[in-house]
């Protein structure tokens, strides 16, 4: 049945039933512990009965035997079950399961299905109530009989009571000794309770013994107002408007603190019919004879439920007729429960019933085992794999040991509260709490303390972290947190409307978000501090419909009757679609270009099959408890994994047989990897599992040092070399210090915008953000910036930096579509309804066009340099997404193979007549690393590496087996390049604790570097003479100078790419498409050359595929990393080679 309900810190529970108007309050002292859950310690007041004002003996109940042989029986609560007395037997009232008998001593004993047992004695009182495992409770009475003195739990504790002369308790006193107190007023009304801590909260009654006043211990007022018949009419906290209740005849309206009102219908009987919201939204109900829920019905259809004759539960059938059923027996266990794919779960329990074994639908079994009193034991899961527990006399938890016997235990104080756990490795964490059982203080395994406190409501107020910094918090007479005020004082305000919704948020640099909410308490619209507002639209039964951004575009949701979302329709009008089996997997998703992609799930609801739109499957493989043990790629290619008794991955197998293994110590940090060439990286942490160091194949150790709370401290590489690091008492990177203290500085903001960076120059940037937190200014040391500007979504809009004005412009979609750099100069984007970029023109009005198939991969590229019909290149993948080979419209063509873990073992450039361009052959060694690359004239290359993967040796020779060169390295511990021997020539390095490169000598001719504070190339000199370098503000290269006073510049925008390089042969401009050149321009701004891209694996960076230089067209050929190792003409001739070393 509806209420309103309100859990008031300290084991207060106030409801108000909105039916018959009472105000009920529920006082819950049960005790943690062996058998606690039969040992129920709780009062309740209730202002519809008055005979239940004061508190006597805890809630117990009483059996009263009538004349007529009937028997009356009080519960908990204050409600009567009357047993009918038929034929020697007493039968329970429709819907309540359960048996009474009478002993021959007159003693009576309830049992309640599949639960407990109450037993009362001659006169009615409970003196004992068991469960099934024989845990007992036992009642002792005072001597008079009348009230309950002491409940002893089934390991022999006790919580006692005193009681005053008027007969009401007195006093509670737990097992651990803390007292509570009780007082009344002169009417034997509840006027005070004083927890353990002294914290008092207070009632006052008027003449009907109505509850009127009850005022908590930090003095918040609650205050009720009743009518004639004692049913609640208002109530309040404080200051703040009333909630009210109207009634009528089998109806109630409730009106909250905003004014908004929600009206229910009652049956006779109480039963909620139906329930309208503030906005006419109704959910209707029905009702078997004898008060069972049978049917839910609301905007979205009619949900059924079936009961069996015991009133179990055996159907529950929603709007679109799917259903899950169950099973039970007897004693209303749980047989069988079948969900909507018509699989079934089986449950199979011992003679005390206790779930013993669960059995799943492909057949799984997970077993428990239990001692004596339906502790559980040992819980083995569906692989055979035991975890075991042990439990102290008093049936707490103290140990858990899993399957390899490590043990994580736990210990205890009277309260029954933790204060150790000790982890598997032996490492302890302590715990202390305060008189109201609120955590206080927690020390870790380093001894690292962090602490808590409370006000007198026991809302948390401070925590102090361990290096002793502060996080204070305020709250509302509502509770609710109102400010945050962090260790560098920065303050964060919340407001709260009077149904303590958050409608304001005031970030600490006084920025302040706002949000509001309909009728219901859905939020309707957030405006950011710049006024910008998102607005949100709802069904009737709260689904998310439709939400318009800032700038007014609406995307729109559509759900099914079980509120799945079937339907996304963007601000372009694009829809996703979604469809959904009977437990609620997605099925399918079809796209906004109509492609689907499909998915199928096995009995257990675990994916194991996905379906591309070209009818390409990838399929998934599990082991009974489900890890996942293998994927199969659409070519057969098929991963495997392994794991340990803890479900770590242990073993990854690769479809060449080649395997990775992970090692874990105890509590599953990852010590150890070894690679597919059986070469081993391990890991070690500290008491707090902080990685503390890394040792690499080759025994170098890099090692990592922390402060209390988990920053970085220092860093030290395999040289010895070490990185310190500093923050601030908010956890942020203030400074960071090199080997050689060359330093960089940070400085924030109150809201954490970094706000400053003083580079190892001493040179400080600036940043500004608007109210939004938005980048809009960043001012360098000199005296250059860059400003952003943005629109009401994030977008940004223009950009201002030393070379003019940019400006951006966007689709409904946020997708960039132009932009305008100084000069007018436009380049565009279009798209397809997915993202895949359509179009690209440049600001010569050259343009790329770009089509894909199904699953959205490019199949051509048709560039206007070339053609505008004819695509200059098309592509084609096999059923794993590879490309497989590339046409160009001048003739030539590419083709790539693979290995079975995707990576590339040739590739053939070829003329139209498959004359070879180039062709690269690769073999590779189990870790993927290129140990040959053969070519077809017969020449070749061989590569050797360390331990590490570090390159150590190339050899190439020529068609003739002849040797072209000879080259080896080696490395120092961090991958520093120490020598390099080319045909038998050795040159040598050196480097200072920073990393940075001193010298390079050969043959005795010595090249020697400096830098700058920033780590940066200062200057080279060799025998020609000294190469000066300089850098801009944003530490990138602005100039070389060389030694015969020649230079070459360089400058870049406001985002730091590369616009203009000038040298000895003039000066080019660049114009880019993310980081695509797509225009070469000279110094009087006329276009010298064009490029057009093509597909590529990473996402908008695309491969050259025609360039236009002059009047001349030339196609590109590449090897496996991108490289351009041929450029061919219109005609598909070969013009230009290139080799690498």
């Amino acid at each position: 049945m509806p209420s309103v309900e309100t859990t008031l810190r300290g084991c207060h529970h106030l409801t108000i039933n909105p039916w018959s108007g009472a105000l009920s309050l529920r006082y819950d002292k049960t005790p943690r512990g062996r058998g606690a859950e039969i040992l129920a310690v709780l009062w309740r007041y209730d202002s519809k009965i008055k005979t239940v004002h004061g508190l006597r003996s805890p809630e117990v109940g009483h059996l009263v035997e009538n004349p007529d042989g009937s028997v009356d029986l009080t519960i908990p609560g204050g409600k009567v079950l009357h047993y009918t007395r038929q034929n020697g037997s007493y039968v329970p009232p429709p819907g309540h399961m359960s048996t009474l008998q009478k002993w021959p001593d007159g003693k009576w004993e309830r049992t309640v299905l599949g639960k407990r047992r109450y037993r009362y004695d001659q006169k009615g009182r409970l003196y004992a109530v068991l469960d099934f495992n024989g845990n007992r409770a036992t009642y002792v009475y005072d001597g008079g009989g009348r009230y309950v003195k002491r409940i002893q739990d089934a390991a022999g504790r006790t919580v006692q009571f005193t009681y005053n002369d008027d007969g009401y308790v007195a006093t509670y006193t737990d097992w651990a000794e803390r007292v509570t107190t009780f007082q009344h007023d002169a009417n034997g009304n509840l006027s005070a309770i004083v927890a353990p801590s002294g914290c008092v909260t207070a009632y006052e009654y008027d003449a009907n013994r109505n509850l009127i006043r009850m005022t908590d211990p930090m003095g918040h007022v609650s205050e009720f107002t009743y009518d004639s018949q004692s049913r609640v009419r208002s109530w309040r906290i404080g200051n703040h408007p009333s909630t009210q209740y109207v009634y009528g005849l089998d109806t109630t309206r409730v009106i909250n603190a905003l004014g908004h009102a929600t009206d229910y219908a009652f049956d006779s009987a109480g039963r909620q019919l139906s329930r309208t919201d503030p906005l006419g939204n109704e959910e209707t109900r029905t009702y078997d004879a004898e008060g069972f829920l049978t049917s839910i019905t609301n905007a979205l259809g009619t949900s059924q439920i079936f009961y069996d004759g015991l009133k179990n539960v055996i159907k529950y059938q929603r709007p679109d007729l799917t259903a899950r059923e169950y099973t039970y027996d007897s004693q209303r266990r749980m047989l069988t429960s079948k969900n909507e794919r018509s699989f079934v779960t089986t449950y199979t329990y011992d003679s005390n019933g206790n779930l013993i074994r669960r059995t799943d639908a492909l057949e799984g079994q997970r077993n428990y085992a239990y001692d004596s009193y339906g502790h559980i034991i040992t819980d083995t899961d569906e692989l055979g794999r035991a975890t075991s527990f042990q439990y102290d006399t008093y049936g707490r938890r103290t140990a858990r040991i899993d399957p390899y016997d490590n043990q994580r235990t736990f210990e205890y104080d009277t309260a029954d509260r933790v204060i150790t756990a000790t982890d598997e490795l032996e490492r302890a964490t302590t715990f202390e709490y305060d008189a109201n059982d609120n955590l206080t203080r927690v020390v870790n395994a380093l001894d690292g303390e962090r602490q808590f406190f409370y006000n007198l409501d026991q809302l948390l107020t401070r925590q102090t972290d361990e290096l002793g910094r502060n996080t204070d918090s305020q709250y509302d007479d509502l509770h609710n947190r109102t400010q945050i005020t962090d260790a560098l004082d920065g303050v964060t305000l919340l407001e709260y409307d009077e149904e303590s919704q958050l409608v304001a948020q005031t970030d600490p640099n006084g920025h302040r978000t706002t949000h509001t909410y309909d009728a219901a308490g859905r939020r309707t619209g957030t405006t950011d501090p710049l006024g910008h507002a998102t607005a949100f639209e709802y069904d009737a039964v709260g689904n998310l419909t439709r939400a318009t951004d800032a700038l007014g575009r609406q995307t729109t949701y559509e759900y099914d009757s079980r509120s799945r979302r079937i339907r996304v329709t963007d601000a372009l009008g694009g829809q996703t679609s979604s469809a959904y089996d009977g437990t609620g997997n997605v099925t399918s998703v079809t796209d906004p270009r109509e492609n689907t992609t499909a998915y199928v799930y096995d009995a257990l609801n675990r994916p194991t099959s996905e379906t591309d739109p070209l009818d390409h499957t990838r399929s998934y493989g599990y082991d009974a408890v489900g890890n996942r043990t293998s994927m199969t790629d659409p070519l057969d290619n098929t991963t495997q994994f392994a794991y340990d008794l803890l479900n770590r991955l242990v073993t990854l197998t690769f479809p060449d047989s080649t395997t990775n293994q992970y090692a874990y110590d105890a509590v599953g940090n990852r010590i150890g990897f070894t690679d597919a060439i059986d070469r081993t990286t391990q890991c070690e942490y500290d008491a707090l599992n902080r990685l503390t160091s890394i040792v690499d194949a080759l025994n170098y150790t890099t090692s990592y040092t922390y402060d209390a709370v988990g920053n970085w401290l220092t860093v030290t590489d395999g040289n010895s070399h070490t990185t310190t690091y500093t923050h601030d008492a908010l956890n942020r990177l203030t400074s960071e210090t090199d080997a050689i203290d060359k330093s960089v500085g940070y400085g924030y903001d109150a809201a954490s915008n970094l706000t400053s960076k003083t580079d190892g120059n001493a040179h400080e940037t600036t940043y500004t953000y608007d109210a939004a937190d938005r980048l809009t200014g960043v001012d360098y040391y000199d005296a250059t910036s860059v400003v952003n500007a943005y629109d009401a979504v994030g977008n940004r809009t223009s950009r201002t930096d030393s070379w003019g004005v940019t400006t951006f412009a966007y689709d409904a979609l946020n997708r960039m579509t132009e932009r305008t750099e100084p000069g007018d100069k436009t380049t565009a984007w279009e798209y397809d309804a997915v993202g895949n970029r359509a179009k690209v023109t440049d600001p010569d009005g050259n343009w790329v066009s770009y089509t894909y198939d199904a699953a959205d991969r490019m199949t051509s590229a048709t560039a206007s340099l070339w053609s505008t019909t004819n695509p200059v290149a098309t592509y084609e993948f096999d059923a794993a997404n590879r490309l497989i080979r590339k046409d160009l419209e001048n003739g030539t063509y590419a083709t790539y193979a693979y290995d079975a873990l995707s990576r590339l073992t040739s590739l053939e450039n070829r003329e139209s007549d498959d004359t070879p361009i180039s062709t690269l052959a690769y073999t590779r060694d189990s870790n993927g690393n290129i140990t040959a690359i053969d070519r077809e004239d017969g020449s070749r290359v061989d590569y050797t590496y360390d331990d590490l993967d570090r390159l150590t040796g190339a050899v190439k020779v020529d068609s003739q087996q002849q040797t072209v060169y000879d080259l080896a390295w080696t490395y120092d511990a961090v991958g520093n390049r120490l020598t390099q021997v080319k045909d038998s020539i050795t040159t040598t390095y050196t480097y200072n604790d920073a990393n940075e490169l001193l010298s390079e000598t050969t043959g005795g001719q010595t090249t020697t570097y400096t830098y700058d504070g920033n780590g940066s190339l200062a200057t080279k000199t060799d025998a020609a003479g000294t190469t000066t370098y300089e850098w801009t503000a944003d530490n990138m290269m602005g100039q070389i100078m060389f030694p015969d006073d020649s230079t070459n510049t360089f400058a870049y925008d406001g985002d730091n790419r590369r616009i203009e390089k000038a040298d000895s042969t003039g000066t080019t401009r660049y114009t880019w498409d993310g980081l695509n050149v797509l225009s070469e321009r000279d110094e009087n701004d006329a276009t010298v050359a064009a490029y057009s891209h093509g597909y590529s694996l990473v996402k908008d960076v695309g491969t050259f595929v025609v360039a236009k230089r002059g009047e001349a067209h030339q196609f590109f050929h590449a090897d496996q990393i991108g490289s351009t190792t041929n450029l061919s003409d219109g005609s598909g001739n070969v013009v230009q080679s290139y080799d690498y070393e």
